[in-house]
């Protein structure tokens, strides 16, 4: 008797295996033509300096021939150069990865992203694989923007939720980024204030906090002893802290800010192919598994978590919308202004 299971099942891997073996050509044809260009130059804002540069090397290594270039700030300064080379007309980028899902709306809009559907998003998780259908942006990595502390806190004294940073307490002992240089942070202003309003910035100044252009920041400040909580990427916070610093982290149960790590492909990439090979590298699970080792959230079901890297499935996930972030940041930016002075 014929096993109807069984006979789907043996069509089904017939049929994968093809599928398999056309995308492995697809990637070498690329890799031979990116060769040709010989380089990529990436804008990159999702991780720090010292990751950028390892990813950027691992990528040398693996297709010889082909240079990575690294241009590694925060959100807005990296996209503010981005918006100068268009403004002259030089074609220096081929890669852009920012922390700002409003940058990706806009870029949009003005036509200078290009449509890439890479062969290795197929592996990704259903959260980042299917965040745009069209295939303009890419989630290349993901990160939660949470609490951090100084472990040296009783346990009693340890904060829980985001409101925990305005309490009088902490005056001139919090540690937070800059929405007008972190993308990242923009991000989080405009979530807190959806929740609490303006008066939660309000009392966030009061408490004199320690106002640094970027989100990674904070988590190095708290380790030096110099602030005791602030918020900061998950991935830094638990990096520090598996290195021996004194911190620890929260998943605050109103929410944490899920950062997606969007990446396009420039319309105008001088490099193109090599451009399109970078996504595919980043998704890759030579790639995949150096960004987890450094605490990030895995985008590929076969990459395992670090300890500590928590399942999203588990937490209270806000997840920014683009098109608000592209309006309210700017807005936010000023308020900030205003209200920190800096």
């Amino acid at each position: 008797m014929i096993n109807r299971r069984r006979v789907l099942q043996a069509a089904g891997a017939a049929l994968l295996i093809p599928s398999a073996a056309r995308a492995e050509d697809e990637l070498a044809r690329l890799y031979e033509d990116a060769k040709r260009e010989g380089e990529i130059t990436w804008y990159i804002a999702q991780i720090d300096s010292e990751a950028a540069e390892r990813v950027g090397k691992l990528f040398g290594e693996i297709y010889p021939g082909v240079r990575a270039n690294v241009v590694r700030a925060t959100g807005q300064v990296v996209y503010q150069r981005l918006m100068q080379d268009e403004k002259v007309g030089v074609r220096n980028c081929d890669v852009f990865g920012t922390t700002d899902l409003g940058h990706t709306v806009t870029l949009n809009r003005s036509k200078l992203l290009a449509a890439y559907a890479p062969k290795n998003l197929a592996a990704c998780e259903p959260l980042f694989r299917d965040f745009d259908p069209q295939h303009f942006v890419t989630c290349t990595g993901g990160n939660c923007t949470s609490l951090v502390f100084s472990s040296s806190l009783a346990a009693a004294d340890a904060p829980r939720d985001w409101k925990d940073l305005v309490d009088p307490k902490w005056s001139g002992q919090v540690a937070v980024g800059h929405p007008g240089y972190s993308g990242a942070m923009g991000a989080w202003v405009v979530e807190m204030e959806k929740r609490f309003g303006w008066s939660f910035f309000e009392a966030l100044a009061r408490n004199k906090p320690l106002v640094s252009r970027s989100l990674v920041d904070p988590p190095n400040t708290i380790a030096s002893g110099e602030r005791k909580i602030g918020l900061g990427p998950s991935n830094l916070i638990l990096t520090l802290k598996n290195n021996g610093r004194p911190l620890d982290i929260v998943y605050p149960a109103s929410g944490v800010i899920l950062q997606v790590a969007p990446t396009s492909v420039m319309a105008n990439a001088p490099h193109p192919n090599a451009a399109r090979l970078f996504v595919e590298f980043l998704l890759s699970p030579p790639a995949g598994k150096m960004l987890a080792a450094d605490f990030g959230i895995p985008m590929r079901a076969d990459v395992t978590r670090q300890p500590g890297v928590a399942d999203l499935g588990s937490l209270s996930i806000i997840r920014p919308n683009p098109e608000e972030l592209e309006k309210k940041v700017p807005e936010v930016v000023e308020k900030w202004r205003d209200t920190f002075g800096v």
